[in-house]
């Protein structure tokens, strides 16, 4: 017998057919057996995709407080200077101090402990394997269990801190200085690209001097002369105006940030869901753990095995450092 000819239109309709999209990604599993020897039909692999919960802001990490729990933030300002009024006026000044001014100082308080938890059987789990490789895989995920949960709060958290700091600036009586809307960078011009471009470059040279009205405590302060800004910035902005700056007149160098800022991309500003870019003093804002103990423990006559972190922060905001939010309207 001559077999069929294979068509392009057959094959696909074969392989849809044979493809039973109920046999896979199925969450209900049912027993067979072997047609000739009636045992169970085996289980022939396990498998386990991980995935990552990096916290992606480490430079948000703060040093730990050992003792206190609480964050003073202390700030002297400059004092005015006056005009020299001749020999005869300014000499009965001389026992008259001039005490430097300070601004108010800030305080950042702790929040309250977490706990993450995680408690493992080993026979519990051997069983449920179908060889010492699957056993093996299945422990070294449980044991990565406490340090994934930790990453991926860490992360929130700071994010979290991180909206925080931008409803501070939307509130404050300065926020015209702080808080800028823009146009979604995603239905922008070249043109338009281009000005925002410009404008974070010129905003980065601007606060490496000497400003006043950039931050929370409406005040003068000093320039970052030695620290490099930090730009974290919503996942697609970037791509967006790279998209633009490729399509306008202007070339790919230009769009270059880095020179500039250190840059992040998140997938969000926590519950702020209007900004799209903030830029800061990367010293400004802190998580700092005061408490951060593991304890691993048996229950013999439980058989199983805890592993229990417990971990505290505190937020520093501080008021004296430059912020900057981009948000839509």
């Amino acid at each position: 017998m001559i077999s069929q000819k294979a068509t392009l239109a057959t094959v696909a309709k074969f392989a849809k057919d044979y493809a039973d999209a109920t046999k896979s990604g199925n969450t209900t599993f049912t027993l067979t057996k072997n047609e000739l020897v009636g045992a169970v039909d085996k289980i022939g692999e396990m498998v386990s995709i991980k995935g990552s919960y990096d916290d992606d802001l480490k430079w948000m990490d703060g040093s730990n407080l050992a003792t206190g729990r609480i964050v003073e933030e202390y700030f002297r300002a400059i004092a005015k200077a006056s005009l020299y009024e001749g020999a005869d006026k300014e000499g009965p000044k001389v026992n008259v101090p001039e005490f430097i001014p300070y601004e108010k100082c800030a305080y950042s308080y702790p929040l309250q402990r977490v706990k993450f938890k995680s408690s493992t059987q080993g026979d519990a789990l051997a069983s449920a394997c179908v060889n010492e490789a699957a056993f093996a895989d299945l422990i070294a995920g449980e044991s990565q269990e406490i340090s994934d949960q930790r990453s991926i709060y860490k992360f929130n958290i700071k994010k979290a801190a991180l909206a925080n700091v931008i409803a501070k600036a939307r509130a404050a009586t300065n926020a015209a200085n702080m808080v800028e809307t823009i146009k979604d960078p995603s239905v922008m011009t070249a043109d338009e690209a281009e000005t925002l471009i410009t404008n974070l470059k010129i905003y980065a040279k601007k606060i490496k001097f000497a400003n006043e009205g950039n931050n929370l405590a409406n005040c003068l302060i000093g320039g970052m002369k030695d620290v490099k800004p930090r730009l974290v910035v919503k996942v697609g902005v970037l791509d967006n105006l790279d998209k633009l700056a490729k399509a306008g007149a202007f070339h790919d160098e230009y769009f270059d940030l880095t020179q500039r800022y250190d840059i992040d991309e998140v997938d969000d500003f926590g519950s702020d869901t209007k900004a799209i870019a903030l830029v800061l003093d990367p010293r400004s804002v802190k998580v700092k753990p005061w408490l951060d103990r593991t304890y691993s423990y048996v229950n013999g006559d439980g058989d199983f095995m805890s592993t229990v972190n417990h971990y505290g922060v505190t937020i520093f905001t501080s008021l004296y450092t430059p912020f900057h939010v981009y948000t839509l309207a």
